[in-house]
């Protein structure tokens, strides 16, 4: 009597030994570990440009051009009111800086944005009032369940990290609550769920490389905030101390010819309106 040839199935499942499985496994585990590695690098090095770099940079400029750039925004102001002067249908060409008053109107109202996305971190206008509503319930769900891990007086979650390491990730929690992005929040949320739940050997290999995933594509997103940072004159600023004396030359050349330029553009406009008193 002939004997029954197993089904395709049954012949992988007969292929998927318990070694085989652990090897799955520990493939599995290694590729997380490495995604998770390069994200934790990743994020230190951004979190250095946010919390050190940029501000120090913030600081140097604003110490070392603070005359400068005061005399910059009042020369703007200045502007602004006499451009306010002139006849709105006059076709005002500005002779040394024709394309300054677009580039100074379009300033203002990001400045007015900014201003407005300060107060209010979560409202975008390209949300409906529906979406908005969503988005700030979400943001304060996810902040309420990171103060639960990460708070000093709660950890009760997190207690298997390092307590310099929650609170180095409190630290960045805050720093988002308050730059208002619901993005940063969720992804510190999915990095201290997958620094606690370590892979062992009860670990569903499914779950593994679910957070694999995770990782992967918040290492991508960390890698462009990276990208861009790099471009920064602020990068590497709080490191190494010889980008100041490349800066100083450079920014200090900017802002002269930017006043030098207003300046050029409020004589314009001055000898326009002098024009239409004439007349």
């Amino acid at each position: 009597m002939s004997r029954k040839k197993p089904n395709i199935s049954q012949r992988i499942d007969s292929q998927i030994t318990p070694s085989s499985a652990t090897t799955h496994h520990t493939r599995a585990a290694k590729q997380r570990s490495k995604y998770l590695k390069q994200l934790r690098t990743s994020q230190r090095s951004l979190d250095r440009f946010k919390n050190l770099d940029l501000p120090e940079f913030e600081q140097w400029r604003s110490t070392t051009f603070g005359k400068l750039i005061s005399e910059i925004f009042s020369l703007h102001d200045q502007l602004n009111q006499i451009v306010d002067q002139i006849e709105p249908q006059e076709n005002l060409h500005f002779e040394h800086s024709a394309h300054f008053r677009d580039a100074y109107n379009s300033t203002r109202k990001s400045h007015q944005k900014t201003r407005e996305e300060n107060t209010n971190p979560l409202k975008k206008s390209n949300l409906t009032e529906e979406e908005h509503a969503t988005n700030i319930t979400e943001f304060k769900k996810t902040y309420r369940s990171l103060v639960r891990k990460l708070h000093p007086d709660h950890r009760d979650d997190t207690h298997s990290l390092n307590p310099t390491r929650l609170d180095e990730l409190w630290h960045t929690t805050q720093k988002a609550y308050v730059s208002g992005v619901l993005k940063e929040l969720q992804h510190l949320e999915q990095l201290i769920e997958s620094e606690v739940n370590l892979d062992t050997e009860e670990t569903d290999l499914e779950r593994i490389k679910q957070l694999t995933e995770q990782h992967r594509i918040a290492l991508r997103t960390v890698q462009h905030s990276l990208k861009t940072a790099r471009t920064h004159p602020a990068w590497m600023f709080s490191k190494d101390p010889s980008i100041k004396a490349e800066l100083e030359p450079l920014f200090l050349q900017e802002l002269q010819n930017e006043i030098l330029l207003i300046k050029k553009d409020i004589s314009v406009c001055q000898q326009r309106i002098a024009k239409q008193s004439a007349h």
